[in-house]
């Protein structure tokens, strides 16, 4: 969620209405007073306009910035994507539409005024890039060192940090590689600081970790843990499925020292695998 003049502000990947084949609507923005009265600031049409908003909005100077997964244009319903700008109003602008060489962008990262973002699929390899992109729809392909990239962007100490689904080496029970955490600085350069063995420390890492305590804090699909700019690496929590729960479903938050988050799974709700939890930790 986004907050903006005190009001929070946030996407869903459907609903909205009817629209192209998505029976259960496009995705939507959305805002919530303090108040809880919940309002439709905008919904998507499902053609050149997007289809499933799925990240977290980024507010900079006037408009949010936002991207959907799918859409953008015709035959896109299941491919492309798109990056878009939507005032609290509603008007809804799209600066730049996925076709071709790239597609699936993740979220947005609004670092020393410019936009920062991945793509997790496209290019020579199939494995994504990270790009920046003027508020204008100009979009620069910084990075193609990258290995089907997932969530947003860190900035840290003048760089910024994200994870690879995959990785360049195989780990346990998994050839194409269990993940790994990349460094990349403004100019493109990219580095893997760390990855990911299956071995106790996770896999498959698809949220962006978070800037904290002048390290990285982040969970995979087993774990949550800690990374330093350098690369020491440290599993802080290994799910165990009931009664703490699995399969984190979304990233970490900060809050008076402590760090909260949800899993998808687990915990000792009457659901066949568990209806889920939120848990905290104290790093």
């Amino acid at each position: 969620m986004t907050v903006n003049n005190g009001n929070l502000f946030g996407v869903t990947t459907a609903g909205g209405g009817k629209c192209c084949h998505q029976q259960k609507g496009c995705g939507t923005v959305f805002k919530v007073t303090p108040a809880g009265k919940e309002t439709v600031v905008y919904a998507f049409k499902g053609g050149n306009d997007g289809i499933q908003p799925s990240s977290e909005l980024v507010k900079g100077n006037g408009p949010f910035f936002g991207t959907t997964v799918f859409g953008g244009g015709p035959h896109c319903e299941l491919t492309c994507g798109t990056i878009f700008s939507v005032t609290g109003a509603g008007v809804e602008k799209v600066i730049y539409r996925f076709s071709g060489d790239y597609y699936a962008p993740n979220g947005l990262t609004l670092f020393k005024g410019t936009l920062y973002g991945s793509a997790a699929l496209g290019g020579p390899s199939n494995s994504g890039m990270v790009f920046s992109i003027t508020r204008g729809g100009a979009l620069t392909t910084l990075s193609t060192g990258v290995d089907h990239p997932r969530g947003t962007l860190a900035p840290l100490n003048g760089k910024l940090y994200g994870v690879n689904y995959f990785s360049s080496k195989p780990c346990l029970h998994n050839e194409a590689g269990c993940g790994s955490i990349f460094a990349m600085a403004q100019n493109g350069n990219t580095k893997v600081i760390y990855e990911f063995k299956n071995r106790g420390d996770g896999l498959s890492p698809t949220i962006a970790p978070i800037n904290f305590r002048k390290a990285l804090f982040g969970v995979t699909l087993q774990t949550v843990y800690r990374v330093t700019p350098a690369g020491t690496f440290e599993t802080l929590y290994a799910f165990g499925g009931s009664p703490d729960g699995g399969s984190p479903a979304g990233g970490l938050t900060p809050l008076g020292g402590v760090l909260y988050g949800t899993t998808s799974v687990g915990g000792t709700g009457k659901c066949a695998a568990g209806c889920g939890t939120v848990y905290s930790i104290k790093p």
